[in-house]
């Protein structure tokens, strides 16, 4: 590590300064070396967390890791990992992401992060750390939408539906795609923020859902609800999404949900002053996870068409 890291009484040694990583990650095409200097800071900013360091020392460790993989990304776009092997006689072939100990989500996430402009991502981690917060993937993915639309991904759901959901589960003990406005109405035990980085949070209990409007970031939260859902994590949720059927989230949400409710109307999303968003265009679906398909019907029978998704033997 001797490249990457300072002498110090430091367990993992101190990490280089922010600009002096940059610099290297910008000049190297070694994947592995991009890969070497983020694992340092991911073992840094781990240990910074276990002993309570302030915010500045796990934003150094957490800057340098997302500079990381955006480089990741790049170098992942620009690699064709789809062959597998020589197109022509004569060719090198192509790495597998399997070779490289890489798997396609962790290559989506990287590309969705290199994706975001230059000036946009500076500007977003200027921004966080000056106001003391803490620096994440999906603040920094989600930092598009912010630059050219300040409603963006707030979109809030209005009171009758909230009151639906918490009836159907019985309370609401997750909300992880959430923030403080969010909470005058929802009211959940736990909630986490753009900046708690709700993908890499631990979901549990009965979860109600209302996704990033933008994308891939809406499509991520669905598919890590049923990937939760499915493995027993969370017992009950509500998942509040756009009723677009040709989408990978709504039928990855089939595959899991117990029942769905079609709403009668386009739902008016309220913006955080209380004004209803005057650019929905879409028509909105509630899917229930969970055993208790009924009380679901009830809560939800007068807002819209009650369906139970038809499960087919493979």
């Amino acid at each position: 590590m001797t490249s990457l890291a300072l002498a110090s009484d430091h367990p993992a040694g101190d990490l280089l300064p922010v600009e002096q990583a940059a610099a290297l990650l910008r000049e190297t095409r070694d994947l592995g070396l991009v890969r070497d200097v983020r694992a340092h800071a991911k073992t840094i900013q781990v240990w910074h967390r276990e002993h309570q360091a302030g915010i500045d020392a796990q934003n150094h460790a957490a800057e340098i890791i997302l500079r990381a993989d955006r480089r990741l990304g790049e170098l992942c776009k620009e690699t064709d990992f789809s062959k597998g092997a020589a197109a022509k006689r004569g060719d090198s072939p192509s790495p597998r992401l399997a070779d490289l100990d890489i798997t396609k989500k962790q290559s989506s996430r990287w590309q969705q992060l290199a994706a975001v402009p230059e000036d946009v991502f500076e500007q977003h981690v200027i921004s966080v750390r000056a106001r003391g917060e803490k620096l994440t993937t999906t603040g920094a993915i989600g930092a598009v939408s912010f630059s050219s639309d300040h409603d963006g991904d707030e979109w809030y759901t209005p009171t009758e539906y909230i009151e639906a959901a918490r009836k159907a589960l019985g309370g609401i003990d997750l909300d992880p795609a959430s923030n403080p406005v969010a909470q005058r109405t929802v009211k959940a035990t736990r909630y986490f923020t753009r900046e708690d980085d709700g993908l890499s949070q631990e979901w549990g209990g009965h979860v109600f859902l209302n996704p990033p409007f933008s994308n891939p970031l809406g499509t991520d939260f669905v598919v890590k609800l049923c990937e939760e859902y499915d493995a027993g994590r969370v017992t009950e949720a509500v998942l509040l999404q756009n009723a677009g059927t040709g989408t990978i989230g709504f039928h990855r949400v089939g595959q899991s949900c117990s029942a769905m409710c079609f709403s009668r109307k386009r739902i008016a999303f309220l913006r955080a002053d209380g004004t209803s968003h005057d650019g929905n265009r879409y028509a909105q679906v509630f899917c229930y996870f969970g055993p208790d398909v009924e009380l679901f019907a009830e809560a939800f029978g007068a807002l819209g068409l009650i369906l139970t998704p038809e499960r087919r033997a493979a």
